[in-house]
């Protein structure tokens, strides 16, 4: 009698759950925002893997309800991915802390873990994650406070770890990294302090800022470059007071990891083997100490023309050094791509350049710098707190100033607006606090004086020595 109770119990627990669960179901329009989000190339029509069309319960088009599944006293439940024979584990209820994640449901392969699935779960000890599993969501198991093992076997088919998926899952201690692992997203793992013995397999490309931060590599104190697999992942000076090095990554070195070197100011020059085909955001900027940077020239996807960084195929200047010289046939100018920057003073960017991204010139010491007729957009912090830029000239064809991109210009005195729509394009609190806030005097077309009146509260307007121009000059 007391087992049967017992039973009964667990099943009136387990009913009430899948009610609640049921009744958080997100709508049709909301489950196909999930689905379009994070997937990887395999994820989107993935097979069985006996590659048998005949086993789904799915016809094109359809949504089939999928019933939630039972293990171990655990609930899971799973949402379809339209169009496929497959799904993802969408929700769980823990009552059994040792979690056996099942592979299929419904005649559905499970082929992800939706974003914080599991998080800050205090319940899960132990999670075993099926071979059918591509992709492990962004926060999927951040904060598992008592979670030590995650069981992944040799043959997983697992190729995208999520950022923060793992973050701050400070007990966990065994974790196994398939051989077919691909990415591993920003802070994945950051401050896994008991993860101490980890394998990484040389299939990783993508390896995201601080995947690793406070883990496993946390008190070494070796001069060198620390590798996840081939992946150059960061720089550790050998004492609190290093000198500063030349660098030349292994041959075999097949990508740097997001922020792998940023803010790094012990490396004065670093030479990258042709064997690298990735870099990640931001991998060498805001590199006090760097002077130089060398490519191979059997490199077919980076270049290091004019002492710079370069992804040839984009025409994209990632990162730079107080000599670079940018090449004429550069078309973006990347975020923060000479943020932080001394010993630099006057940028000449050619006619080719149509986008200059975030930040780029973010905290730098440049005095003046052209923008390219093609640029119609300045983007956030582009000159944020660039305490020496004199002057600047907002030609026509810009149409968008974004938020602090001229804030703390200290020394900002010129500026020249060669727009007709002067109030559409500067009639912001963001544009103006920074730009006109700042400056002396301000140069506008001749015949936009009633715009410019609105705007420029403070100036007067004078006699011109510009032919054509309405100087205004602030008041005293």
């Amino acid at each position: 009698m007391k087992k049967l109770y017992k039973s009964l119990i667990v099943v009136l627990i387990v009913l009430c759950i899948t009610c609640l669960l049921f009744a958080c179901t997100p709508t049709t329009d909301e489950q196909n925002n999930y689905n379009n989000q994070n997937t990887t190339d395999n994820i989107d029509n993935p097979t069985d893997d006996n590659g048998d069309d005949n086993n789904s319960s799915t016809t094109p088009g359809t949504t089939p309800e999928l019933k939630p599944s039972l293990g171990n006293n655990n609930v899971f439940v799973f949402e379809p991915i339209v169009d496929t024979k497959t799904c993802y584990l969408k929700a769980v209820s823990i009552v059994n802390p040792v979690v056996e994640i099942p592979a299929t449901n419904n005649g559905l392969t499970v082929v992800k873990i939706a974003p914080q699935v599991f998080y800050s779960n205090e319940m899960v000890r132990e999670v075993s994650i099926p071979d059918t599993i591509v992709e492990i969501g962004e926060r999927a198991f951040s904060l598992c406070v008592n979670l030590k093992k995650v069981n992944i076997s040799a043959s997983s088919q697992l190729k995208k770890i999520g950022a923060r998926a793992f973050f701050s899952t400070e007990r966990l201690h065994t974790i196994n990294l398939p051989s077919e692992l691909l990415e591993v997203g920003d802070e994945a793992f950051s401050g896994c302090i008991d993860l101490l013995n980890l394998t990484f397999p040389n299939s990783l490309v993508k390896v995201g800022a601080n995947a690793f931060h406070a883990g496993w590599f946390h008190s070494i104190t070796e001069n060198k470059v620390l590798y996840v697999g081939k992946v150059a992942y960061a720089y550790i000076p050998e004492s609190e007071n290093p000198t500063i090095k030349d660098i030349t990554l292994n041959d075999d070195t097949i990508s740097i990891a997001s922020k792998a070197f940023y803010d790094n100011d012990y490396i004065s020059s670093i030479s990258i083997p042709a064997s690298v085909s990735y870099i990640g955001a931001l991998a060498l900027n805001n590199s006090g100490a760097l002077n130089t940077i060398s490519v191979d020239n059997a490199n077919e996807v980076y270049s290091s023309e004019g002492n710079a960084l370069i992804e040839k195929d984009s025409a994209t200047l990632i990162a730079t050094t107080p000599s670079t010289i940018v090449p004429a046939y550069v078309e973006t100018i990347g975020e923060e791509a000479f943020a932080y920057l001394e010993g630099i003073t006057n940028i000449t960017l050619p006619d080719s350049v149509k986008v200059i991204g975030k930040g780029a010139f973010k905290g730098s010491k440049v005095v003046n710098v052209n923008i390219p007729h093609q640029v119609t957009t300045i983007e956030e912090d582009t000159f944020l707190s660039c305490d020496m830029l004199e002057s600047i000239t907002i030609h026509a064809n810009i149409t968008t100033i974004k938020s602090a991109s001229f804030n703390y210009c200290t020394a900002l005195k010129v500026v020249v607006v060669e727009s007709e729509t002067i109030y559409d394009i500067l009639d912001t609190p963001f544009a103006c606090s920074g730009l006109i806030a700042r400056a002396d005097v301000v140069y506008v077309l001749e015949g936009l004086e009633g715009q410019a009146d609105q705007l420029f509260t403070g100036f007067n307007p004078t006699t011109s020595d510009r032919s054509g121009y309405t100087k205004y000059v602030k008041e005293i």
